[in-house]
């Protein structure tokens, strides 16, 4: 019968160094693809609150100072319990204050998160946070 040799130097040949990880399957570990499903999952969300948003400002009578705003990003925070919705100007003869424009988003806050609520079919409807852009001429957003 012969004997067994070991191969440890011959595998310590093929690498710089060894590490901790060496020789685990990166296929089997479950993480890189739960959060691979997690990033898509919430992209899809963040999309379809964005045409939700987009819609609801053209449809619903807003203040002066939405009229002529539109949602450029929407944008997931704290794992999908939360969106930043970002908001600009095409131009500057329609710009408002920033302060002004954020405020009337928040007062419409209770609508867009009711007409979320039945486009996203989810159990919770996330927390909406709005930022202005600025003025896309100027190079804002």
């Amino acid at each position: 019968m012969k004997q067994q040799t070991k191969q440890t130097p011959v595998v310590a040949g093929l690498c710089a160094e060894w590490r901790e990880d060496d020789g685990f399957d990166p296929r089997l570990e479950s993480s890189h693809e739960d959060n691979r499903c997690d990033d898509k999952h919430l992209r899809q969300v963040c999309k379809q609150a964005q045409r939700v948003i987009s819609r609801l400002l053209l449809e619903v009578s807003t203040p002066i100072c939405l009229n002529t705003v539109f949602v450029s990003s929407v944008d997931s925070e704290q794992h999908g319990q939360q969106l930043c919705v970002t908001v600009a100007h095409a131009s500057r003869a329609f710009a408002c204050d920033s302060a002004e424009v954020v405020q009337a988003l928040q007062e419409l806050q209770g609508a867009i998160r009711s007409e979320l609520a039945h486009s996203l079919h989810r159990r919770r409807t996330p927390q909406l946070r709005f930022c202005y852009g600025g003025v896309l001429e100027q190079g804002g957003v």
